[in-house]
């Protein structure tokens, strides 16, 4: 939650941390996609975390290091799953040479950014599913990570 790195192999129960899932789309055209981050067992999310706007380097849940995030046209957190539908169009962001930007995690063109808070509650050892970007109308445009699997300890020794 203080915006270092979190090595999600192993976790003790009660961590908190942000899950940020970005990309960049590598062609010009528009999309309609969907993101589905499908949450290990063991992991509960808190809630979906918004950035600061393109003019502002505030955001609005107290976590400066996330930056700018994506406008989704819908979010929807479940019990074992974050799913956002977002468009994405490359040619739309103009893209600046300003060095002197103060804002230094915008978003680029043909780039997104999303964020939920997640706490680890179940001790035990999961598989930590893929996470699947796709296109609604041209399913073939897709991408993934790669799966994995997590371990929560006891908060306690035993």
């Amino acid at each position: 939650m203080d915006g270092q790195p979190v090595n999600p192999d192993y976790l003790r129960q009660n961590d908190r941390f942000v899950v940020i899932i970005n990309g960049t789309v590598k062609d010009r055209y528009p999309h309609q996609c969907v993101i589905t981050d499908m949450l290990p067992a063991g992991w509960e999310i808190e809630g979906a975390l918004s950035g600061g706007s393109e003019n502002s380097d505030d955001t609005d849940n107290g976590l400066p290091f996330l930056g700018q995030t994506t406008a989704a046209r819908s979010i929807s957190v479940g019990d074992d799953r974050f799913v956002a539908a977002f468009n994405i169009d490359a040619n739309s962001v103009e893209e600046t040479d300003d060095t002197d930007s103060k804002d230094h995690n915008a978003l680029p063109a043909g780039a997104f950014r999303f964020a939920y808070s997640v706490r680890a509650v179940t001790p035990g050892h999961f598989l930590r599913p893929e996470t699947v970007v796709q296109d609604i109308y041209q399913p073939t445009k897709t991408a993934r990570t790669a799966a994995g699997t997590t371990t929560i300890d006891h908060d306690e020794p035993p």
